[in-house]
């Protein structure tokens, strides 16, 4: 069995049904199991990696972790699900980190995804980090306003390697139920991956390929960082909305990084972001096509 983290969430969704789809049995931690919205098949257990207590049952039977972890507490949440898994007879966690953990310049955005990295890289299980750049998903954010015709961000020209999150979800699925075996899964222990889109794109340039896809005009329209602190405070704590512009902000930032690692562990190139503006179409043209989340912070 597998315990996915973070299982109700953009990446964990679609890991959860990564590993439905090799014929794992997947138990998905969530603090509200009622309110979870998977598959019949998966185990939905209670549980909070901010409380020590509720983990060590949580990793019983459990064979292999893909851990997702999200806040400025990350890292300790992470050293707590280790440490159960170090009591159980967990063999393997591979943990969802950020680029921003390798960047030269020190942010906070970083200084977490790093912390994650050591709970994981000193615990007792093998252990994989996968550093993902930002995702495809979060241009779901702009639908109002794709919808109205202007798409409003304070870094236009700022470029990004973003991922599809189904790419991502199919390469921790690879890494924890290798294709070759045990010997494929050996090459894997020890390792950190940066996991990227195949090109670099701005989100003038995202904004420019959804208005092709969807057969209309939509003009981008820079906003001040003040008006863009005010949107992300809408959404996010304080001190997460002060890391995300610190990140957005540095001088060394790595985002348009493109990392050959996806095709290498998957076997085939990751998605384009036009392939994945094609498949979601139905959501920016205003149609049902279920819900817009805000995405995680990679």
């Amino acid at each position: 069995m597998i315990l996915v983290t973070g299982a109700t969430g953009t990446v964990g969704r679609q890991a959860v049904a990564a590993l439905l789809a090799r014929g794992e049995r997947v138990r998905a931690l969530t603090r509200d199991p009622l309110a979870a919205g998977l598959p019949s098949e998966v185990e939905v257990v209670a549980g909070d990696l901010t409380v020590a207590e509720s983990l060590q049952a949580v990793v019983d039977e459990v064979r292999a972790v893909l851990l997702i972890a999200a806040g400025p507490s990350m890292g300790e949440q992470a050293a707590r699900l280790v440490t159960a898994a170090g009591k159980a007879a967990v063999r393997q966690v591979v943990a969802l980190s950020s680029l921003a953990a390798g960047e030269r310049t020190r942010t906070a955005l970083g200084d977490w995804h790093r912390q994650v990295e050591d709970a994981v890289r000193a615990g007792e299980p093998a252990w994989t980090a996968l550093r993902a750049n930002g995702f495809m998903s979060n241009a779901e954010q702009w639908v109002p306003e794709v919808l109205a015709g202007v798409v409003h961000t304070a870094f236009p020209q700022l470029a990004a390697s973003v991922v599809d999150p189904a790419d991502l979800a199919a390469v921790a699925a690879e890494i924890l139920i290798p294709r070759g075996g045990v010997a494929a899964a050996q090459r894997h222990h020890g390792q950190i991956y940066d996991i990227t889109g195949p090109r670099a794109l701005t989100p003038t340039d995202q904004v420019e390929i959804l208005a092709e896809v969807l057969g209309r005009s939509i003009v981008v329209a820079e906003q001040s960082v003040a008006q863009y602190r005010a949107g992300l405070s809408l959404v996010f704590p304080p001190s997460v909305v002060d890391a995300l512009l610190e990140s957005r902000s540095s001088a060394d930032d790595d985002r348009a990084t493109v990392s050959p690692a996806v095709e290498r562990i998957i076997g085939r190139p990751p998605a384009d972001f036009v392939q994945w503006a094609v498949e979601h179409r139905q959501l920016f043209a205003g149609l049902p096509s279920g819900s817009v989340t805000a995405g995680r912070l990679a």
